[in-house]
């Protein structure tokens, strides 16, 4: 599954290897792609818990996700999953 997630702060071209150093093992996380101009990163993912563990991690390091939708899942099913659970 694919997953982009919009960072308030991630505006330095130094963000982007201290990223990808900082998460590139992240279990269940890969295919890291940083756009500093979009203030985003897409990656792919294997579960629910990579995802969230994924999003505790760079809160953790000070990333700021722009707001609660900043998470776009493009996975079909996971999109109506959260639409259902509100």
């Amino acid at each position: 599954m694919k997953a982009t997630m919009l960072i308030k702060n991630l505006s330095n071209k130094d963000y982007s290897g201290f990223i990808k150093k900082n998460i590139l093992f992240s279990e269940g996380i890969s295919n890291i792609v940083i756009d500093l101009a979009h203030y985003k990163i897409t990656f792919d993912y294997t579960s629910h818990n990579a995802l969230e563990g994924l999003k505790s991690k760079l809160i953790n390091l000070g990333f700021l996700l722009k707001d609660q939708n900043s998470i776009l899942c493009i996975d079909k099913k996971l999109k109506l999953d959260q639409k259902t659970s509100k």
